[in-house]
C-alpha cells in the first residue's frame, strides 16, 4: 500500500518507492523515539525538581517559628537577641520537627550551627523523618558544616541510626577524611552493603580502600541482592581516567574476595550488569577472566 501511494504521489518506480518507504519509516521512528526520549527526560527532570522542592520545604517550612527562620538564614545576631529575652527555647521545633540547629545545618550555615551548639542546642534531636543535624548537613552536601560539627566534638556513634547514614552519605563523596573520622567514632562499618555500594557507584576509590581496610564484606548485598561489584558495574564513567579508576576498584574488590558468581534478585551477575550499562570492554574482560579462574578452581 505504501509503495502504491508513493508511486501515485511522486511517480517513483517500485524500487525507489521501496527505498523511500524504508527511509520514511526510519525517520518516523527516529522522530517518535526522540520525542519519547525527550518527554521521558523532561518528566524525570520535573520529578527531580519536584523532589528537591519538597525536600527544601520540609527543612524550610514557611510557617516555621521566627527563631528557626533566623537560624536557617544564618542570622546569628537575631538569634542572640531572641535568646537574650529568655522567651524562646533553643530546641523548639517547626511543624516537621526540625530544630533551629537542624535547619541551620541543612542550609549549611556553619557559624550559626557552632553558635547554637555552644549555647547548648541538642545535636542529637531528630525531626519527624528521624534526621538529626549532622545527617541533615550531609544529606544536603553541606560537608564543611558537618566537618565543623565533628571538630566541635559531636559523636557520630550517637547520631541517628548509629552513624549508618553518615557512612553511606560520605562513602559516595570525595571526603575520605570525614569518612574515616566517622568510622573511627562508630567503631567500623555497620552497614557494608550501603557503604560499599555508595563508594562503588560514585567511583570513590579511596573510600572503597578505606571501607575494605575496616573489614567491610566485599560481597555484602543490599535488599535487591546487589553486591558492591554490581554497583561498580552499573557506574557510568565518562572519562578515560574514570574508566581506569573503575578497573582499579574492580581489582581491589576481587582481591578482597568479591565473588563474580553472585546474582541479584533478577538473576543478573556483575558481568551481565556491566554489559547492560555498556561498561568499558576492559572492565568486562577483567570480570570474565576472574570468573573463569573461579570456575576453574571450583571444578578442580
Amino acid at each position: 500500500m505504501w509503495k502504491e501511494l508513493l508511486e501515485r504521489a511522486f511517480g517513483l518506480p517500485e524500487l525507489i518507492a521501496t527505498v523511500a518507504m524504508v527511509i520514511s519509516v526510519i525517520i518516523y521512528a527516529a522522530v517518535y523515539w526522540f520525542k519519547g526520549a525527550k518527554t521521558n527526560e523532561d518528566d524525570l527532570q520535573k520529578m527531580w525538581e519536584d523532589e528537591k522542592r519538597k525536600t527544601f520545604l520540609y527543612y524550610n517550612p514557611p510557617n516555621a517559628p521566627q527563631f528557626i527562620q533566623y537560624a536557617r538564614n544564618g542570622e546569628t545576631e537575631k538569634l542572640q537577641e531572641m535568646l537574650n529575652t529568655g522567651s524562646v527555647n533553643i530546641n523548639q521545633t517547626d511543624s516537621n520537627g526540625n530544630t533551629a540547629l537542624i535547619a541551620a545545618a541543612w542550609n549549611g550555615k556553619t557559624q550559626t550551627v557552632l553558635f547554637l551548639l555552644k549555647l547548648g542546642a541538642d545535636a542529637y534531636l531528630r525531626n519527624e523523618s528521624l534526621t538529626d543535624a549532622a545527617n541533615a548537613a550531609c544529606n544536603n552536601d553541606k560537608l564543611e558544616t558537618f566537618a565543623a560539627m565533628l571538630e566541635y566534638g559531636l559523636d557520630a556513634g550517637k547520631m541517628s541510626f548509629g552513624g549508618k547514614l553518615l557512612v553511606m552519605y560520605l562513602a559516595g563523596k570525595n571526603r575520605t577524611d570525614l569518612l574515616e573520622s566517622v568510622l573511627k567514632q562508630c567503631g567500623g562499618v555497620a552497614d557494608p552493603a550501603s557503604a560499599l555500594w555508595s563508594a562503588c557507584n560514585a567511583l570513590e576509590k579511596n573510600n572503597l580502600a578505606l571501607l575494605l581496610s575496616y573489614k567491610a564484606d566485599p560481597n555484602a548485598a543490599n535488599e535487591l541482592g546487589e553486591t558492591p561489584l554490581m554497583a561498580l558495574a552499573s557506574a557510568l564513567p565518562e572519562t578515560d581516567g574514570q574508566k581506569q579508576i573503575q578497573k582499579e576498584m574492580a581489582v581491589m574488590l576481587l582481591e578482597a574476595g568479591a565473588d563474580t558468581a553472585c546474582h541479584d534478585r533478577e538473576g543478573l551477575s556483575a558481568e551481565d550488569i556491566a554489559k547492560q550499562y555498556h561498561a568499558d570492554p576492559a572492565f568486562i574482560q577483567l570480570i570474565k577472566l576472574r570468573r573463569a579462574s573461579e570456575e576453574w578452581v571450583r571444578t578442580r
